[in-house]
Order: C-alpha cells, then structure tokens, then sequence
C-alpha cells in the first residue's frame, strides 16, 4: 500500500500499533524520491511530498486519505478502509485501498473512477515479525497479482522481504528494504531489488530513501 497508515509503503507489516481510543490524526511526510515496493515511482527526480489524514476508532476500525506528489503518473489521492485487532501476541490488520489519480480524468485508460484500481490487504505481526498478502480487487488497471511482504522490527532497525507474483511473469520481482528510525519523524531506508522476471525493464539499482515526517496537531 502506499498509505502512510497504516504501514509505510517500505515497511509493510513491520509493526502494527493499536488505538486506546478513537483519534483523528494528520501527518505531513518529506521524502527525496516515492519509494513504492522497492520501486522508485519518482524516475524524473521529484522528491515526495504527502500528506494524510486518518481516523481510528478503538474498536480497531480505522479510514482515511493519503495524497503525494512526486509519482511520474501524476497526483495520487488514495482512499483506505480497515481493521485491526489482536487476539494474544498477534496481531492482525484487514484493509481496503484504492488509487484515484485526478490529474489523469479525461485520459483513455485513467485511473480516475472508485474502484478502477484497488487492493485488498491481510497483514500479521507476531512479536515484531510480520507477513502480509495484498491482492487488486479487479484486474483491468495492472493484472492479476499477489504482492507478499515478510518484515521483522527490532526497535529502530526493520527488515522487509517484497515478493511481487504477477501473472505477466515479466513483471515478477523481489525486493529488500532495510530501514532505520533514526527518531520518531526521521527515517532511512536502503531498498535492492534482489531478482525481476524475464525480459522486465526494471532498474535494479540500490535506492536510498530519506523521509521526514510532521505530526500535526489539532
């Protein structure tokens, strides 16, 4: 996903946190590129600059919109729905998201409409290690796929292991995002692409991301 919560696209299912009471929260993030599932979705250079508005309730459910520039493909305005619980030490997340890209209305094949491009996501987390499985709920916009994560965090420092099944078997790949927190609002990560499907034009170069995130308060 590439929501800010309830994981960042980097870490998905690292770590899971869980509300005591419902909340409204607001987040600003800085980043020198949109790192996307070991993808570099900002090619010609522009850094990321998102925001985020999310409510949680205590009962687990939680919905929000997340909004960046700095994708090649133009604005992104993404719309999530989801819950989360914990039953013992494990702890689960459900979610809906969907991709709306405004500046494209009016372009054959635009992902403007609800629902053109979405994903459903399962996501657990054991003591800190995590798996999740996200899957589109149609098709039509980017194929049949299943995008699998395995994630261990261990106070600042995380791991995440990508693994991207798709149908057209050119569009496989892997990928290893390593991150440190440096505080609460400062992040880096290093993300590699480990393997890529036959024929894929994929740039495999080590990515660098560093993000800054502001907390906003009301």
């Amino acid at each position: 996903m590439k929501t800010l919560f309830p994981v960042s696209a980097c870490l998905l299912c690292s770590v899971l946190s869980f509300p005591t009471q419902a909340e409204l929260t607001a987040e600003l993030e800085l980043a020198n590129l949109y790192l996307f599932r070991g993808i570099n979705m900002s090619q010609s250079g522009s850094p990321m600059v998102a925001g985020e508005l999310n409510y949680q309730h205590q009962s687990g459910l939680y919905a929000g919109v997340w909004s960046t520039s700095g994708d090649d493909a133009g604005v992104e305005v993404d719309y999530y729905l989801g819950f989360t619980g914990k039953v013992s030490n494990l702890e689960y997340d459900i979610s809906y998201l969907n991709y709306y890209y405004p500046s494209q209305k009016g372009t054959a094949g635009a992902i403007v409409d609800f629902n053109d491009y979405a994903e459903l996501s399962l996501s657990l987390n054991y003591l800190g290690a995590g798996f999740s499985v996200t899957t589109p709920t149609k098709e039509e916009a980017a194929g049949g796929y299943q995008y699998y994560t395995l994630g261990y965090g261990n106070e600042q420092f995380s791991a995440t292991l990508g693994v991207n099944d798709h149908e057209d078997k050119r569009n496989d790949y892997s990928h290893l995002d390593l991150a440190y927190h440096i505080n609460d609002q400062l992040s880096f990560v290093v993300s590699q692409v480990l393997t890529k499907g036959s024929g894929s034009n994929l740039n495999n170069a080590t990515l660098w991301q560093i993000s800054y995130h502001l907390p906003i308060n009301f």
